[in-house]
Formats: C-alpha cells, sequence, structure tokens
C-alpha cells in the first residue's frame, strides 16, 4: 500500500531467563528460541526483582494460638506495621487450624487502613523471607522491628494493639459453622479441613498500604476466632521502598 513500511525485527531466541539490565536502559523483547514472545504478569516480575517477600506465623510444629470467642479488633492474629517511605501490597494468606476447640463456628477476616499500632503486647515478630532466595533485598519490615513502630507480630493480646482509625476497610472474611460435635466426630463432618485463603486473584484486588508514622503507620490485620485455636497464618507481599511507588 502506499505509504506502508514492512519492517522486519529480529531478535536473538533465547530459552534461558534474561539478564536485567541498570535502571532505565534500552531492553528488547524477550522470545523463546521458537520465536514466541513472552511476558510476565507484575507479580512475576516483582518476584524477579526481589520484591516479594514471606512472612511466617507459627513455624513447624510451634503454632500459634488465635484470639478466643469472637474477633476483637484489637487483638489481632497477625499485625502488620509499614514505615514512612514504605508500601507493601498483600497477595496472598493463608491461615491453617491445628486446634479448634470446642466451639461449632470459626470466623476470621483481615482488614486494612492507617493508624498506630500501639504497644501490641505479647506480639511475637514474625519470620519473613524473599521469595528470591539470592536476593540481596530485606524487608523494611524485618529491620530492627519494634512492636511500638514497624514490623510484622502475631499472637498480640488481648486489647494489646490498636485498631486503625483512617480509611479503614474489612479485605475478605471467612466463616465456618462446624455440622457435627467437633470433639466427637469430626471425621464425619463436611469441612474436615479447616482452612482459609485469601488471594488477589481469585478474591478482591489487593489494596495499596503505604506507610507513615505516628498515627499514620500503613496496618493490615489478620485476625482468626476460634473457642481454643491454634495455627498457621502465612502472608506473601509484595514491597517498594523510597522512590519507588
Amino acid at each position: 500500500m502506499p505509504g506502508t513500511v514492512s519492517v522486519d525485527l529480529w531478535y536473538p531466541g533465547k530459552d534461558n531467563l534474561p539478564s536485567p539490565v541498570t535502571e532505565g536502559a534500552d531492553v528488547r523483547p524477550w522470545h523463546n528460541r521458537d520465536g514466541a514472545y513472552i511476558t510476565r504478569s507484575a507479580v512475576e516480575a516483582w518476584r524477579r526483582q526481589g520484591r516479594l517477600y514471606l512472612a511466617n506465623a507459627g513455624t513447624i510444629t510451634t503454632p500459634i494460638t488465635f484470639g478466643a470467642g469472637d474477633i476483637l479488633e484489637t487483638e489481632p492474629d497477625l499485625d502488620v506495621s509499614v514505615p514512612e517511605g514504605h508500601m507493601i501490597i498483600p497477595l496472598f494468606v493463608k491461615v491453617v487450624l491445628e486446634g479448634i476447640g470446642t466451639s461449632a463456628q470459626l470466623e476470621g477476616m483481615i482488614a486494612y487502613g492507617a493508624g498506630t499500632p500501639g504497644a501490641r503486647t505479647g506480639g511475637t515478630v514474625a519470620r519473613i523471607s524473599n521469595m528470591r532466595t539470592n536476593s540481596g533485598r530485606a524487608s523494611t519490615l524485618n529491620n530492627s522491628p519494634s512492636l511500638t513502630t514497624h514490623g510484622i507480630y502475631s499472637n498480640v493480646d488481648a486489647a494489646g494493639a490498636t485498631y486503625q482509625t483512617l480509611n479503614i476497610a474489612e479485605l475478605h472474611r471467612w466463616r465456618v459453622e462446624m455440622t457435627v460435635d467437633i470433639v466427637t466426630a469430626i471425621d464425619t463432618s463436611s469441612h474436615p479441613k479447616v482452612e482459609f485463603v485469601y488471594s488477589y486473584l481469585t478474591d478482591a484486588p489487593p489494596p495499596e498500604i503505604v506507610g507513615g508514622s505516628g498515627t499514620n503507620y500503613g496496618r493490615l490485620n489478620v485476625f482468626l476466632a476460634s473457642q481454643a485455636g491454634t495455627g498457621f497464618i502465612t502472608l506473601v507481599y509484595a514491597e517498594f521502598g523510597p522512590g519507588e511507588f
């Protein structure tokens, strides 16, 4: 056609993962050797960059103890506080119950907002690992965490934390009503495996939890209420530092 220019673009085909370039440098599209383009989701790219972290509350054979009775907003089972200059995006939360006591009702919630973490009395610091094992990045939430400022803690005492006060939202809820006597007949229950999961892929889009200071720390809370519940919590999040968001 008049005025039309046809250009064939040829790039080296590579099955190996491409090496990152310096910030602002030119890059070529990534092709397999069969010519197919390869693209990544944002989350896959963040993992490649070493920006994804996994936090564990309870490890190996040592579970944490969940709050007894109803959900109490000042007793989070996992409490995240983000400092100024940083932002996290929660992508995945999994709660696994090991002991469930004698109550027939189990309920949980993920909430976020901004505020002061309070004293977080009784809190135990969570284990945080980079999801790229050779990455030199470290989560600021694992950098000298403090109960009264930043970090991820579990097993906070009843009335031990302060609930967020700004931009409060309940991101996700779980609930199970056991249909039989769970002490004597758990094997016949319609819910024999008690796990609760939030995933950005199948549930609500994830929030951007922007850090602050004073009464404006970025906050994320995970709650699980059971009569005598014990278990484990896994949190996967992306983190960005100053000038990155």
